[in-house]
């Protein structure tokens, strides 16, 4: 299966401890994370420490599952994919799930000049690639404006 890897990048007039509440906390996630919901409704449950499980799923109970495998508060934070919810279920085992079985999303935020970088960067398989593209350069915008 072929991976394509998404990479995008914006500066922010914040510091990097705010980028990271935007980012992070649960009241500020669903205000820019819906941008990758159809239905505008993407939540997070569980918390954002190492090793901890994340479920990022939408209003028809479906999304993913994934794991906190880096957290290095207001720098760096990454998420490990174990698996797709699909009415409220994990599916650890799929054909379609091997695809994007352990592949990475992560967040770096760097003090510039400006106030803060964020890069954000996920491998995903190439059939994805067009369709998450469009929705993190809706989703980056949204974090700027929050």
């Amino acid at each position: 299966m072929n991976k394509k890897t998404i990479k995008k990048s914006i500066v922010i007039n914040t510091t990097p401890e705010a980028v990271w509440d935007i980012l992070f906390k649960p009241e500020n996630y669903p205000k820019w994370a819906s941008a990758f919901s159809p239905d505008g409704s993407g939540v997070m449950e569980g918390n954002w420490t190492l090793g901890s499980e994340v479920r990022f799923i939408d209003g028809s109970n479906s999304g993913l599952l994934g794991i906190v495998t880096k957290n290095i508060p207001q720098e760096y934070m990454e998420i490990t994919y174990k698996a797709f919810i699909k009415d409220g279920k994990p599916d650890y085992e799929s054909e379609e799930v091997q695809g994007m079985k352990d592949e990475t999303e992560s967040y770096k935020l760097s003090k510039v000049e400006a106030g803060t970088q964020l890069d954000v960067e996920l491998t995903m398989p190439e059939q994805w690639y067009e369709m998450m593209s469009e929705m993190w350069d809706k989703g980056i915008v949204r974090i700027k404006e929050l």
